[in-house]
């Protein structure tokens, strides 16, 4: 099974009427046996959605042909192939 494509789904709401900043970003993950997959981008709320949809088209780009299934491979290509993973160092930010 291999990564075939990825969707962006920026769920945004009519701002001006809402009562919350509410605006989640869904990611689909699809799949060459046709099985997909959902995930959510987790700091994308507000004016966080933005980035979050140009962070997930990045990784997005990442990971197209590998196999779903091989979390580790997938965690180690995305760390490597980004800004931050190139010193081999993870970056962890904790709330205080």
């Amino acid at each position: 099974m291999k990564i075939t494509s990825i969707d962006i789904i920026d769920v945004a709401n009519d701002f001006a009427s809402a009562t919350s900043k509410w605006r989640p970003v869904v990611v689909k993950i699809n799949t060459d046996e046709g099985i997909s997959g959902f995930g959510e981008v987790g700091l994308a709320y507000g004016v966080g959605a933005s980035a979050g949809i140009g962070m997930a088209k990045d990784l997005a780009a990442i990971i197209i042909g590998m196999d779903p299934m091989n979390n580790e491979a997938i965690w180690e290509k995305m760390l490597k192939k980004t800004f931050w993973g190139q010193g081999r160092r993870r970056h962890f930010f904790r709330r205080r």
